[in-house]
């Protein structure tokens, strides 16, 4: 490999790369060499030949991998879109995905998401069915290079894209159900407010009590809550409650009660989908346990969704029961693996992100 790759393009090192992962035969013994050019990875299939870099043995049971949906607030302008000039594989994800959504999305998908609408991205409706969408292209283009999901797990608005990987919903109806999500969340009324609070969760809940009104809206992590409600009264939270608090830029107090007037319309939408039972593990951010086969096809459970608080913590603790070997944040920005190495349980995994803000999608 190494006297083969000297000197070699960058196309050739691509397709050798990609034959090596997902062309060659399964063998017991296996050495991982990264690099951005023909030299780098010559030099590290170098130091596997002299002994310099680790050598595995392949185990007889495959470790599982994870999938996380990131949910809004990931979004920014040209998500993607490097990839969308470069892999045909995402490009043709992402071009289905805007043919789909020809007469559903009042703006071509495209320009959603690299800039030809004018802050776009700002708005729930728009939000919502680009981080989808970006994120059925990651899934794809996983998919095409041998990584596939063996359970998953979404935030918020990152569920319905976790249902559709486990082949809950089809993506049409995904689409549709997005675009309508987000649409009814931008229709509800826009004075809320949210932040995070750090600190124990039974504190935060205490404290709660002498601020009503406000709720909480995720239960992200031991020491992580964000909480949502009426502008001021969220406000009044952060002040007086002595508790260490971020506020979120926000539109919208999502997951309290003023996204009620959202639920009923979703639910009576979903009621007209066909949902399977998921084909892989699925874990619930409502109930923070496995979907069961009932769970998923429920209209109420998807609006519930919409109101009840995220139960990401709890999710992220009994999908580490698997023994995952790799879970992936699928998203246009990392925001949950640092919360979800938080309620982890037992040996840490190799945590994994796609996309980045601000980097090169193909570093």
């Amino acid at each position: 490999y190494a006297g083969e790759l000297v000197g070699a393009s960058a196309e050739v090192l691509g397709d050798f790369a990609f034959s090596a992962n997902v062309g060659r035969a399964g063998h017991r013994f296996r050495a991982v060499v990264a690099g951005v050019d023909s030299g780098a990875v010559v030099a590290g299939l170098r130091d596997v030949v002299g002994g310099r870099a680790a050598v595995s043995r392949k185990g007889g049971v495959a470790v599982p991998n994870v999938f996380m949906f990131t949910g809004q607030g990931s979004q920014y302008v040209g998500m993607g879109r490097g990839l969308y000039v470069t892999e045909p594989v995402f490009r043709a994800a992402l071009d289905e995905c805007a043919e789909l959504l020809v007469g559903h999305l009042d703006v071509p998908l495209l320009d959603v998401l690299f800039g030809g609408v004018g802050g776009g991205l700002d708005r729930t409706r728009y939000a919502q069915v680009g981080i989808v969408s970006v994120q059925v292209g990651l899934v794809r283009w996983l998919e095409s290079v041998g990584v596939r999901a063996d359970a998953v797990v979404g935030h918020s608005l990152g569920e319905l894209t976790a249902a559709w990987a486990s082949g809950v919903l089809g993506l049409a109806d995904l689409l549709r159900l997005t675009v309508l999500r987000g649409e009814l969340m931008e229709g509800q009324p826009g004075r809320g407010a949210m932040a995070v609070v750090h600190g124990d969760v039974g504190v935060v809940v205490e404290a709660l009590v002498g601020f009503p009104g406000v709720e909480v809206a995720a239960f992200n992590g031991p020491r992580v809550v964000t909480v949502s409600g009426p502008a001021d009264l969220v406000a009044a939270f952060c002040e007086g409650s002595g508790l260490r608090t971020s506020p979120l830029v926000v539109s919208h107090a999502f997951h309290s009660v003023l996204m009620e007037g959202a639920v009923g319309p979703f639910v009576e939408a979903v009621a007209g989908v066909g949902l399977s039972a998921p084909v892989i593990g699925f874990v619930s951010s409502v109930s923070g346990g496995w979907h069961s086969a009932g769970s998923v096809v429920d209209p109420g459970y998807w609006g519930r969704a919409i109101r009840e608080p995220v139960r990401f913590g709890e999710a992220v603790a009994t999908v580490s029961g698997l023994g995952a070997g790799v879970v992936w944040e699928v998203g246009s920005h990392p925001q949950l693996t640092s919360l979800a190495r938080a309620s982890w349980g037992g040996a840490q995994p190799v945590w994994l992100s796609t996309l980045r803000r601000d980097r090169v999608d193909q570093v």
